[in-house]
């Protein structure tokens, strides 16, 4: 079962942008009118100008709750023109499906049974409240090195056929990873779980922070203060949405 959710709602590709409306719409009717009279020249009357503007300023009022993909770079607009149909959710759709999902993580892993138990029962919950795809709540694994916390993660992407994108913290630590940079950093780019689900058109992807231990902050030559930690804040605190 593939199920469509809708994704960046507000970003619309206007193929006639807002200065261009009117003189479209003119130049619509007149070919209109010339095809209907056969004739090569015709003059529009002041009544089909009252009628245009009113007809062009309904639209560009429809526009104003939405973000032209004009205002974005070229290279980005393709990406959002891809998934602006919305994105699909993948994983598990039954109680029974998560069961096998569940079971197969503890076969494998056993040693991890809190972590596996405690992902199994947020998605026994999940599709329990009709959700459906694979979710759970924010969980933080604490272990020693090389007891496949990393592992653990990627693994139930597989099992659920959910894209995974793992965060190495030890190697960046900025928060532009999670959750992108602003155009005032000197380059603006979307952050790794959005880049994510952009290119796999899949809008549950499991995010792995990796090395969270060894989170650091980074500070721009202005003073703009950057960080994984201040990133997932805005991401896992829910009064923030």
């Amino acid at each position: 079962m593939t199920v469509k959710v809708p994704f960046l709602s507000r970003v619309r590709h206007f193929a006639v942008e807002n200065d261009r409306v009117e003189s479209r719409l003119t130049a619509r009717l007149v070919h209109l009118r010339m095809r209907k009279a056969n004739q090569l020249e015709i003059e529009l009357s002041a009544e089909d100008e009252v009628k245009i503007k009113r007809r062009a300023k309904f639209i560009r009022d429809l526009r104003k709750d939405y973000v032209s993909l004009r205002t974005f770079r070229n290279e980005d607009r393709t990406p959002l023109k891809n998934v602006s149909k919305g994105v699909t959710l993948k994983g598990p759709v039954t109680e029974d499906e998560v069961d096998v999902l569940g079971a197969a993580l503890h076969d494998e892993m056993p040693w991890m049974q809190p972590v596996t138990e405690k992902i199994w029962f947020d998605m026994r919950r999940h599709v329990q409240s009709g959700g459906v795809g694979i979710k759970f709540s924010p969980t933080l694994m604490v272990g020693p090195p090389g007891i496949g916390k990393s592992h653990l993660a990627r693994r139930l992407g597989e099992l659920s056929q959910t894209p995974s994108v793992v965060i190495d913290v030890s190697a960046t630590t900025e928060g532009f990873s999670v959750v992108g940079s602003q155009r005032t950093w000197g380059s603006s780019t979307p952050g790794r779980p959005v880049q994510t689900i952009l290119e796999k058109g899949v809008g549950n992807p499991i995010v792995v922070i990796d090395e969270i231990c060894k989170v650091g902050i980074v500070t721009s030559t202005s003073g703009a203060r950057t960080s994984v930690l201040d990133a997932l804040l805005g991401l896992l605190d829910v009064d923030c949405h």
